[in-house]
């Protein structure tokens, strides 16, 4: 398998299709095997239906169904577990990311010592209020943290990098720190553009993208800061 792609869906069955076709059209420009991996995060709606329905005309489509919702972070560490892929690439069921970015993300996997690949809205077309707290959350991330990543659910990994990762919940705008603190190669971003979302809602608000992620803030700082150190000067 060359190409996994991760797709977590929440109550999207407005979406799915769109999403699902604009992946493959992206793809069908590419002549690599892949897999589209979604992870119905205990959907209330018909998306597990719509999925499986893809499935039987598509064998390149894979379920992965959980039994109630746990939340993206866990949706994404499924998703990586499960990838056959050499390259893992994630993005929203939402449809508010240009599938072609995919293949720009690709593009920059090759490079040598490239190990991940982020996604960075230059254009956000959420409201007011969530873009100020998302502004909020990665001045605060970056400034604790001493990085210049923005949160992004668009983005490509090797899966040399993914593969010994270890999620915590509510740990996805964490993702690139942890991959450094495991020793992660290069870490590169590319400008993306949002797109209006043309069904559903948002699944965060205030008080997750805010509250929750300056508690979280601090315990991925104490695990940044207190990497073990040594050098071994002969073994005998």
């Amino acid at each position: 398998m060359d190409i996994s792609v991760i797709i977590p869906v929440y109550n999207e069955e407005a979406s799915i299709l769109l999403t699902y076709n604009s992946i493959k059209d992206a793809f069908s420009l590419l002549d690599k095997k892949h897999e589209l991996i979604f992870i119905n995060d205990g959907s209330l709606d018909n998306s597990l239906v719509l999925l499986k329905n893809l499935q039987l005309k598509d064998n390149a489509v894979r379920i992965i169904s959980f039994d109630r919702n746990y939340g993206q972070t866990s949706a994404l560490g499924a998703g990586f577990k499960h990838a056959q892929g050499e390259i893992i690439l994630t993005i929203d069921a939402d449809s508010q990311y240009n599938s072609l970015d995919l293949l720009r993300i690709i593009e920059e996997l090759k490079n040598d010592g490239v190990d991940v690949v982020l996604g960075k809205r230059v254009s956000r077309t959420s409201g007011l209020i969530k873009n100020i707290c998302s502004q909020v959350a990665v001045f605060m991330r970056n400034t604790v943290l001493n990085e210049s990543y923005q949160d992004s659910s668009l983005a490509g990994y090797r899966k040399k990098c993914i593969k010994d990762l270890i999620l915590y919940k509510d740990s996805q705008v964490f993702i690139p720190t942890l991959l450094k603190i495991q020793g992660c190669g290069k870490i590169k971003e590319i400008n993306v553009k949002e797109r209006p979302r043309k069904y559903g809602q948002s699944k965060y608000n205030i008080k997750n993208r805010l509250f929750k992620g300056f508690c979280g803030l601090f315990v991925i700082k104490w695990l940044k800061d207190n990497q073990l150190e040594y050098k071994i000067s002969e073994i005998l």
